[in-house]
């Protein structure tokens, strides 16, 4: 135990406060507090279509560039399901190039219609009431073609709270990458970095790292750069109990994959849902809003270092500018400082 003093406008200020604070399990009551305070403040602020989760939900999150095939995935899943969901649901797909996912797009899938395939086993447990709903998430990428960064870190750290504080379950989180792409791209490297700042250490076995596309390239090639992921890129994550499968681009394919996470027995909590809800956290101050940042500020310097030509100038100074707002995006308040530091 210590004591901080802080003085200011000839104020002194003593607060006590016992360290490590983030180490104490909250109680289940005073959990409920937080989840009903993080409601009730996101529902306030809330810049995207809220989707009304129902305890019992449980949630599989699609994630990874633009481009990679997520909404193909979902589409995938949802496949034949159409009339038998309980609302409308479109997936747009979208080509190689543009983002066609802007918001989070939930889509609920009831436990009457899991496909037959399924084992047997799994369609009792959901319909035994373990799962009641399943909802399928499509993300947009961190380099969206039509949002910033730091906007869709906000839209995804605010949908995975919010469905937390709802009770929803979270059931895993899927990673698609393309096998497809000749070397792991600079963009693509960095969103791998954000999306393992976004689930943290201990969300790792509840993530499945699926590759896409093998129909435009040769197996053997394929192979290769599988092997490539696996034992460099991907090898903390996998190290951690994330598991890697390939996406055959058809509904049993899909799936799998699904029933993958749903076999799976493991407590799922990723860090970004603990950060803003149990610890009180604000995105910026977050192990994925830091990671944002500090990838930033890498590309800043670059292109700042690079020598372009008059033609271009104009072009880059634009991008500079975009890039210098999200910076200021994601700085942390002075008073959150202040206020983090005496733990009021």
């Amino acid at each position: 135990m210590f004591e901080h003093k802080f003085s200011a406008n000839k104020m002194l200020v003593s607060v006590w406060c016992f360290y490590p604070l983030e180490t104490m399990a909250p109680s289940k009551k005073n959990m409920n507090k937080k989840k009903a305070k993080f409601r009730s403040q996101a529902q306030k602020q809330w810049t995207q279509p809220l989707f009304k989760g129902e305890d019992g939900d449980t949630v599989i999150a699609v994630m990874g560039p633009t481009g990679v095939g997520k909404s193909t995935f979902v589409r995938y899943l949802v496949e034949g399901l159409e009339g038998m969901l309980p609302q409308a649901v479109t997936v747009k797909v979208g080509d190689d190039l543009e983002s066609c996912t802007v918001n989070l797009q939930p889509i609920p899938i009831p436990r009457a219609v899991l496909p037959s395939f399924l084992k047997a086993a799994d369609r009792q447990r959901f319909r035994g009431g373990e799962f009641k709903r399943l909802v399928v998430v499509d993300t947009p990428g961190f380099d969206d073609t039509y949002e910033n960064d730091s906007e869709i870190l906000k839209r995804i750290a605010e949908w995975l709270a919010l469905s937390y504080s709802q009770d929803m379950k979270l059931g895993g989180v899927i990673y698609l990458h393309d096998i497809s792409q000749a070397r792991m791209l600079g963009t693509h490297r960095r969103n791998f970095e954000m999306f393992t700042a976004l689930c943290g250490d201990d969300a790792r076995r509840s993530v499945v790292l699926a590759t896409t596309k093998w129909d435009q390239i040769m197996p053997e090639v394929g192979l290769k750069r599988e092997a490539q992921l696996r034992s460099k890129f991907w090898k903390e994550m996998i190290g951690g109990g994330a598991h890697t499968h390939r996406f055959d681009s058809n509904p049993k394919s899909a799936w799998q994959i699904v029933h993958g996470l749903l076999d799976s027995e493991t407590d799922r909590l990723l860090h970004i849902q603990k950060e803003l809800v149990e610890m009180e956290k604000i995105i910026p101050s977050t192990e994925a809003g830091k990671q944002l940042r500090f990838t930033i500020e890498e590309v800043l310097k670059m292109m700042r270092d690079s020598q372009e030509s008059d033609a271009a100038d104009a072009q880059r100074k634009e991008v500079l500018e975009k890039l210098d707002d999200q910076i200021k995006q994601l700085k942390i308040p002075l008073l959150y400082r202040i206020k983090t530091f005496f733990s009021f």
